[in-house]
C-alpha cells in the first residue's frame, strides 16, 4: 500500500503545524526568559544562556538517536513521544521555583523539539522532484517563521496574567509555560488523528533497494576498469573476493546484492558538499542564536526597553524574515536560481549586517536607526541559508535521510549552545567585541562556500534535449551521434560516475537518488536493482 496524495498532503501540513509551534514556543519563552530568570534568583545573564543552551543540548542529543529511528521505523512515535516531552517540559517551566528546574525544564523540551530530524526526513522522502523538495522544506521553514511573528503576540495577552492555582502563582514570566502545555496538547491529538506514516514496504523497499545500489554502483565501477581480467576488490569487512565469474560466489560476494545490508556508508557525509553544508548552516544558526541572545540585556540597557517591546522585536525580525523568504520562493523558479547561489547571498547578507553593528554600534538611544538598520539586513539573509536542509537531502539517498538530518539537526544544536555562551561571555555595554567576532566568523562561513562552490552543484531543472534535425542523405549514423552526444551533456545527479558506463545511469541509479525523467525534469528514483 502506498501513501496516497491526500495522506501525503495531509500529513506535511501535520509537520508543518508542529514546526509552526516550535516556532510560538521559541517566540512565547525568549523574550520574558531573563526576567523569569531574575525572578528565580538568577544575577548573571549566564543563566540566560545555560536555559537556553539546555534546550540545544537535548537537541544535539536526540536528533541523531530520532533520525535514525526514522530511518527504520516510524516517523510518527518519534512525533507522539516528541509530544509528550514537550508536554513535560513546558509544565515542568510553569511551575519552576529555582533555576535549576528552569533549565531542566528547558532540557526536556528539547528533547521533544529533536524531532526536527524526523520531520525534514519525512518530507525529504515524499517529494519527488528537487522543486518539490525546496517547496515542502520551505513550506515548513515558513510555518515556524510564521509561529516566530505570532509567538509574540501572545506575549501581549500574557502580561496582563495574575492568576494563583493552588500554591502555585501563574504570571506573565511563567505563563508561557502554561500555553504551550496547552498548545502541545493539542497538537499532540492532530498527530494521532491525521498524521501517517509512509508504509513499512516502502521503507523496507528503500533500505533493501537502496543498499542493494550501492553494491551495484561499485560493480559497475569496477566492471568499467577491466579488459575481462579478474580483479581483487575490498570486501565488506576489510577482506577481498575476486571479480573473475569462474570464482564468484552468490554468498560471498559483497557485490552480489543482498538485502541484507542497510547500514548508511559514511561516505555520503564526508563528501566535500555536505561537509560544507553543515559548517554554513553550523555558523548560519550560530550567528543567529548570539544575535538573539544577545539583543534582549543590550535593548534593556540601552534602549531601556520592557518584555512587550522586545517581543515586538521579535515579531518584526520574523516578518521581514518571512517576507524574504517569500520573495525568494518566486524568484528562484522564475529564474533558475541555484540553491548554492541562494545560500552565498544569503551570507553576505549576515556579513554586512553585522559590518553596520560592527562599524555604528548604538551606544545610546539616538543610534536606534543604525539599529534597526543592522537588523533588517542581517535578518534578511538569514532566510536564504532555509534552503541548506533541502540540497543536502539531494545530495544524499533517502535511505539516509533521517540520519543525514539527525547529524544536520545536532550540528545546529552545538551552533545553538555555543551561540548563545558566546553572546554571554563576548558582549560587552557596546557589544564591541561581540559584533567583531561575528563579522570574523561570518566572513569563514563565505570563505567555505567558495571552496565548496563546485561540490555544492545542483541543477534546478534538467530540461529534456531535443536532438536536432537530420540532415539530408545522413543515414542512420545521425541517431547514434545524436544519442551519444545526449549522454555526453547530460548532467550527472547520482551514482554513475565512470564516464565509459553513462549509457547505464538509468539501471544503476540508487533508490532515493534524483534522476533524470526522460519526459523532462528531475525525479525521485525510487527503483531497485535486478
Amino acid at each position: 500500500m502506498t501513501l496516497s496524495a491526500q495522506d501525503r498532503r495531509r500529513s506535511l501540513i501535520v509537520l508543518g503545524v508542529f514546526w509552526f509551534f516550535t516556532g510560538v514556543e521559541y517566540a512565547v519563552i525568549l523574550p520574558s526568559a531573563w526576567q523569569y530568570l531574575q525572578n528565580l534568583g538568577a544575577e548573571h545573564k549566564i543563566w540566560l544562556s545555560i536555559s537556553i543552551s539546555s534546550f540545544s543540548f537535548a537537541n544535539f542529543l536526540f536528533s541523531p538517536l530520532y533520525g535514525r529511528f526514522a530511518d527504520r521505523y516510524s516517523t510518527k512515535t518519534i512525533l507522539i513521544v516528541s509530544n509528550f516531552f514537550e508536554l513535560v517540559g513546558n509544565l515542568l517551566y510553569l511551575i519552576a521555583n529555582d533555576v535549576y528546574t528552569n533549565v531542566e525544564s528547558r532540557f526536556i523540551a528539547g528533547m521533544g523539539a529533536a524531532a526536527g530530524s524526523a520531520i525534514f526526513a519525512y518530507v525529504g522522502r515524499v517529494s519527488e522532484t528537487p522543486a518539490d523538495l525546496n517547496r515542502n522544506m520551505g513550506a515548513i521553514m515558513t510555518a515556524r517563521a510564521i509561529g516566530l511573528i505570532l509567538g509574540p503576540a501572545f506575549n501581549f495577552l500574557l502580561v496582563k496574567i495574575d492568576w494563583r492555582v493552588g500554591q502555585y502563582k501563574i504570571d506573565p514570566y511563567n505563563s508561557p509555560g502554561l500555553l504551550m502545555t496547552i498548545i502541545w496538547l493539542i497538537c499532540q491529538v492532530i498527530v494521532v488523528k491525521y498524521f501517517k506514516d509512509i508504509p513499512k514496504a516502502d521503507v523496507q523497499e528503500l533500505r533493501v533497494g537502496s543498499s542493494s545500489g550501492d553494491k551495484a554502483e561499485a560493480d559497475v565501477e569496477a566492471s568499467a576498469t577491466t579488459d575481462q581480467q579478474p580483479q581483487r576488490v575490498a570486501g565488506a569487512h576489510g577482506g577481498e573476493s575476486s571479480t573473475d565469474p569462474a570464482h564468484s560466489d552468490n554468498d560471498e560476494d559483497p557485490l552480489i546484492p543482498t538485502g541484507e545490508d542497510d547500514t548508511p556508508k559514511c561516505s555520503e557525509f564526508l563528501g566535500l558538499g555536505v561537509i560544507a553544508l553543515l559548517l554554513v548552516q553550523f555558523l548560519n544558526m550560530f550567528n543567529q542564536t548570539a544575535y538573539e541572545t544577545f539583543i534582549t540585556p543590550f535593548t534593556q540597557n540601552v534602549f531601556h526597553w520592557n518584555q512587550v517591546a522586545n517581543s515586538i522585536v521579535y515579531m518584526i525580525t520574523a516578518f521581514v524574515a518571512i517576507a524574504v523568504y517569500i520573495i525568494i520562493s518566486k524568484l528562484q523558479p522564475k529564474y533558475g536560481i541555484l540553491d548554492r547561489t541562494e545560500i552565498l547571498v544569503g551570507v553576505v547578507l549576515q556579513l554586512f549586517g553585522f559590518i553596520i553593528f560592527w562599524l555604528l554600534p548604538a551606544h545610546n538611544a539616538g543610534q536606534l536607526w543604525k539599529f534597526a538598520l543592522g537588523s533588517v539586513v542581517f535578518v534578511g539573509g538569514l532566510p536564504f541559508v532555509y534552503i541548506a536542509p533541502a540540497l543536502q537531502a539531494k545530495l544524499t539517498t533517502m535511505r539516509t535521510q533521517g540520519l543525514g538530518q539527525g547529524i544536520r539537526r545536532s550540528v545546529m544544536s552545538a551552533a545553538q549552545i555555543i551561540g548563545p555562551l558566546w553572546a554571554t561571555l563576548s558582549g560587552d555595554d557596546n557589544g564591541a567585541y561581540f559584533w567583531g567576532g561575528m563579522v570574523g566568523l561570518t566572513a569563514l562561513c563565505v570563505v567555505i562556500m567558495v571552496l565548496a562552490w563546485k561540490a555544492l552543484y545542483f541543477p534546478m531543472m534538467a530540461k529534456p534535449k531535443a536532438p536536432p534535425s537530420p540532415p539530408k542523405g545522413s543515414g542512420v549514423l545521425t541517431e547514434a551521434t545524436h544519442d551519444r552526444e545526449d549522454r555526453e551533456d547530460r548532467p550527472l545527479l547520482a551514482s554513475s560516475r565512470t564516464s565509459s558506463v553513462r549509457s547505464e545511469d538509468d539501471a544503476m541509479l540508487r533508490p532515493g537518488s534524483f534522476r533524470e525523467d526522460p519526459k523532462g525534469g528531475i525525479v525521485r528514483h525510487h527503483g531497485s536493482i535486478n
